[in-house]
């Protein structure tokens, strides 16, 4: 059986964003994913690197 590539979109890391922003626990967001089809290994992956990404957006890390 063949893997399909799930591509993390940029409609997808907003949808993560907002749900963080609005309070969700990161354990409901990933079940919500799994739901829609998502792998765990990717949906958790798709989680911290957009949340990563957007921590440095609010704080940028200053060069030391």
């Amino acid at each position: 059986m063949a893997a399909i590539a799930q591509t993390i979109t940029p409609e997808l890391r907003r949808w993560i964003v907002a749900q963080a922003e609005a309070g969700c626990r990161p354990e409901d967001v990933l079940q919500a994913m799994k739901a829609s089809g998502w792998e765990e290994d990717v949906a958790i992956e798709a989680m911290e690197a957009t949340l990563r990404q957007r921590l440095d957006e609010l704080h940028p890390r200053r060069p030391e």
